[in-house]
């Protein structure tokens, strides 16, 4: 089965409720955000288009257990999706700072997949910014390039390569990534 086929985007479903709750509660100035040197430990000479820049992570499931006090709020906001929280491996708030170096707006992260075993990625993007998602085929050739918008879910197999960007226009790019198993 081809790439292009393995992914779905999903839009207006979630519950505004829970958004806002979320937003209240990680963009507060006690919230604990991380500092990660890079988005993914490999060289960004490997591929074509691509460059690493730090982000600031939150791991809310690690190795299938809940890791932060805001697993609640995911185990709500989940409900609509086709997955239950205990089908999740790990969930990790990722926030990309704007990056204004990289002007190609054709440039991305190094492109990967989150874990080695068989599964799924949901990506629930929880602010509307100009740092894209991209899809990759077996031939890490972009097959898919997707905007962040409040709200707007990407499901894939988790075999296939992707990456983020830093915006350039927006402030910020903060998404949910999630990596379940069926």
């Amino acid at each position: 089965m081809k790439a292009e086929s393995n992914y779905k985007i999903i839009k207006d479903i979630l519950s505004k409720k829970i958004l806002n709750t979320l937003d209240k509660t990680i963009f507060k100035s006690d919230f604990s955000w991380y500092y990660n040197e890079y988005t993914v430990n490999e060289s960004p000479k490997k591929y074509k288009n691509s460059y690493d820049h730090f982000q600031f992570s939150h791991w809310i499931v690690r190795e299938s257990k809940p890791n932060s006090p805001i697993s609640p709020l995911l185990e709500e906001l989940i409900k609509p999706l086709p997955f239950k929280y205990t089908q999740i491996v790990r969930a990790k708030l990722n926030f990309l700072p704007q990056y204004k170096i990289e002007k190609n707006r054709d440039k991305h992260n190094i492109p990967h997949i989150d874990i080695e075993t068989r599964h799924k990625v949901a990506i629930i993007y929880l602010d509307n910014s100009d740092g894209f998602t991209y899809l990759f085929n077996k031939d890490n050739i972009i097959f898919k390039k997707v905007k962040p918008k409040r709200g707007k879910v990407l499901l894939f197999k988790g075999c296939i390569k992707h990456a983020g960007s830093h915006p350039i226009d927006s402030k910020k790019r903060v998404l949910l990534n999630i990596d379940y198993i069926e």
